[in-house]
Parts: C-alpha cells; sequence; structure tokens
C-alpha cells in the first residue's frame, strides 16, 4: 500500500514538475511577446511623434511663406500708392506750368502797350511828392481855419457874457444862473456874506432870494460886491415866520427862483 502511495507521489511530483515548467516556458515566452510589443509600440510613438514635428515645421514654413507673401503685397500697394500720387503731383505742376506760361504770355502782352519804367517812376515819384506837399498844405490851412474859428467862437462867447453883465448891472438883477449859499450870518447888523462875488455873476443892488426845501423864506439885497464874495442885507418882513437864515442856506436870482417854482409845478403835474 505504502508503495502506491509514493507511486502516487512521485507522479504527482512528476505532474507538478511538467506543469511548472510548461507554465515558466509560456511566461517566458509571454513576456518575450509583451517585450516585442512594447519595443513595437515604441517604436510607434517615435514615428507619430516625428511625424508630428514635421507637420508643425512645415506648418511653420508655410505659415511663414504667407507672412512673406503677405508683406510682399503690402510693400507693393504703398508703392503703387506713392506712384499714383507722383504721377498726380507730376500732372499737377505741368497744369501749374501750363497756367504760369499763360499768364507770363498775357502780362508780357499787356506790357506792350505800357510806357518806358525809367521814366515812369520819376514821374510817379513828383506827382506823389506833390501830392504830398499839397496834402500837408491842406492839412496846415485846416488847421488854421479851425483856430481861427475857435478864436472867433470863444471871443463871441466873452462877448456875449460882457454884454450879459453889463445888461445885468443895468437892470439891477444878479445873473438868471446864479446859484450861490450863505458863508455868514450877522443877526445884529442885519445882514449876511455869501460865498460868490463878481465873478460868479453877484450884482450890486440885485435882490436875491434864500431858498430851503424848494421853498423862499427870505429876500437879500446886495450892498457890496468882491471878485469872490458878496454882502447884502436881509429885507425886513421877508423872512418867514418861525425861520431864521442860516449859513449854508441856498441863494439863487429871483427869476431862477420863478423857473424852479415852474418846473417843480411842471414835475407834480
Amino acid at each position: 500500500m505504502s508503495k502506491v502511495f509514493g507511486t502516487i507521489a512521485i507522479v504527482l511530483l512528476a505532474a507538478g514538475a511538467f506543469i511548472a515548467h510548461k507554465n515558466q516556458e509560456a511566461y517566458k515566452k509571454e513576456i518575450v511577446t509583451h517585450q516585442g510589443e512594447e519595443a513595437t509600440k515604441k517604436s510607434t510613438t517615435e514615428e507619430y511623434n516625428g511625424q508630428v514635428t514635421r507637420l508643425k515645421v512645415a506648418d511653420e514654413a508655410r505659415q511663414g511663406e504667407v507672412d512673406k507673401e503677405a508683406a510682399v503685397a503690402k510693400v507693393l500697394d504703398e508703392v503703387s500708392g506713392k506712384f499714383d500720387a507722383a504721377k498726380k503731383k507730376v500732372a499737377n505742376l505741368k497744369n501749374l506750368h501750363q497756367q504760369n506760361e499763360t499768364e507770363i504770355a498775357s502780362a508780357e502782352e499787356a506790357l506792350k502797350g505800357l510806357p518806358d519804367p525809367g521814366v515812369l517812376i520819376p514821374k510817379i515819384k513828383r506827382m506823389t511828392s506833390e501830392l504830398t506837399q499839397a496834402t500837408s498844405g491842406i492839412a496846415s490851412e485846416e488847421a488854421k481855419l479851425a483856430n481861427l474859428v475857435s478864436n472867433d467862437a470863444n471871443g463871441k462867447a466873452r462877448i456875449k457874457v460882457m454884454r450879459d453883465r453889463i445888461a445885468m448891472q443895468t437892470t439891477g438883477r444878479s445873473f438868471p444862473d446864479l446859484k450861490t449859499s450863505i458863508r455868514s450870518v450877522y443877526r445884529n447888523w442885519g445882514f449876511v456874506v455869501l460865498t460868490s462875488g463878481d465873478k460868479q455873476g453877484v450884482i450890486s443892488g440885485s435882490t436875491l432870494d434864500v431858498v430851503r426845501g424848494g421853498e423862499v423864506i427870505a429876500k437879500l439885497k446886495v450892498t457890496a460886491v468882491e471878485s469872490g464874495s458878496a454882502a447884502a442885507d436881509i429885507v425886513l418882513n421877508s423872512v418867514t415866520e418861525g425861520t431864521e437864515v442860516r449859513s449854508g442856506d441856498k441863494v439863487v436870482t429871483e427869476k431862477e427862483q420863478a423857473q424852479l417854482a415852474n418846473d417843480a409845478a411842471a414835475a407834480s403835474n
């Protein structure tokens, strides 16, 4: 019985060894096959990468050519534009030259009918000088005339003032446009001193009105006149009741006061 088990064991061991040997060979074969596939895959990958690189280089080269063609086209357009501009400029210059030639011919034709400049220019200068002298003479005479007119007007104005003054003195009235005021009041002696005199139109013997607030409050009788002042008596019973003459009161001629009253009445209407 033990022999049988021994034999079986030997057979099993032999079978196991055979199977292990077969499995090892299959494994080695599979490894070799896998290695071959890996090598093929690597070779294929390298070939693919090389192809991609070659395609990229070719595409960059093609793009470079496209860029060159675009640059060349741009330069050609610029050159064409400059050429057209140059042609236009040349045509304009030709037209201008033609116009200048026409104008020159016209000017030369017009000059044929003119006198010699050597004779004309001195004549023009002489006439200009004579005209300047004549203009200066006219201006001088006009200035003299204006001066005479002014002197005549001033003389007439002075004569009128003198005539008016004589007339006022004759009639015993101060100038109608007289406007003065009281400088000082001497109540004890019943007279005042005015701020104006002979030069301002105060006439000795004339009657003046003292005005305050547009109303006559008293009358004055001029008794003495100097160049810049005058003395006048306060007319008795002429002072408005309840008032008194004061320094600074306005003084006018009777005629002036009448005119002021008329103006005030017209304004109120």
